[in-house]
């Protein structure tokens, strides 16, 4: 069940990757199918290979609301009416993810990341993102933290809510969108 879980994120991420990339060339539409193609060639000719293995390694856990915010971009950038987030939540998540990879490596004396493994912290965080969503009606990522605090619950994939909320690459991806979004501002002044 751990590795349908894992593998079920693993091929989110590379149909986004795949259809990100293919974006560069052709339009949406076609990139977002060569993704889904991408994607399915990699399930089925590739499951068990070095390199999947490999990917599944390095960037598993993927949780739940990962490649459900992977799929909503996909969704976005077709040109489905998908609520953005703010330049300020976006701020805000790229600050406590950071602090958060900083201080469990070490950087910090206190590490946020510990309270995910609680049964009461890990659950009140979830309730929070849960909340969250609900009351920014962006109720497709409510239920994908639904999701991953069930997983969490049964012990499905990683024992830390925080793994099944969000996940590292969000670092890197938040800070091209804030970067993006600053010289938007920059050129329309």
């Amino acid at each position: 069940m751990i590795g349908a879980y894992e593998c079920v994120g693993l091929l989110v991420f590379f149909w986004w990757a795949i259809a990100r990339i293919a974006g560069l060339l052709v339009r949406p539409r076609r990139a977002q199918a060569l993704g889904f193609l991408g994607a399915a060639l990699i399930a089925l000719g590739f499951s068990q290979t070095t390199f999947t293995m490999f990917a599944l390694a390095s960037l598993a856990p993927f949780g739940a609301v990962f490649p459900a915010l992977l799929y909503r971009n996909l969704r976005r950038w077709r040109g489905a009416d998908v609520r953005d987030f703010s330049t300020t939540e976006i701020a805000a998540l790229f600050a406590f993810y950071t602090a958060l990879i900083l201080s469990s490596a070490g950087y910090f004396n206190f590490d946020p990341y510990g309270y995910g493994y609680g049964p009461l912290s890990g659950g009140l965080i979830a309730l929070g993102a849960i909340t969250y969503f609900l009351m920014t009606r962006r109720s497709f990522l409510a239920s994908a933290a639904l999701i991953g605090q069930l997983a969490w619950t049964f012990d499905i994939g990683s024992s830390n809510i925080l793994d099944h909320l969000g996940h590292g690459l969000l670092v890197p991806a938040l800070l091209v969108i804030l970067v993006h979004r600053l010289l938007k501002l920059v050129r329309n002044k």
